[in-house]
């Protein structure tokens, strides 16, 4: 059985990597709003990095990215 990408034209496979884009970016959200609770903000920053090249390269996770700039501001850590 070959494997296809998620750059495939197969909308099956299509929806199958959108899920799991989407899913990741939620598991980094979790791990990141965990950093910024405990002020851990070098984990922050390397979870941020992770979070804004999945929305650069998977659009359907620009919206956990938009999530993690809001819990920045909400955290102080910008300041």
């Amino acid at each position: 059985m070959q494997r296809r990408h998620c750059r495939d034209e197969g909308t099956e496979v299509n929806r199958e990597c959108k899920r799991a884009s989407t899913e990741l970016g939620d598991m980094v959200l979790v791990v990141f709003e965990h950093a910024i609770r405990h002020r851990q903000a070098g984990v922050a920053e390397h979870l941020l990095c992770a979070l804004e090249e999945l929305a650069r390269t998977r659009m359907e996770c620009r919206a956990t990215l938009d999530r993690a700039y809001l819990l920045i501001g909400r955290s102080g850590l910008s300041r």
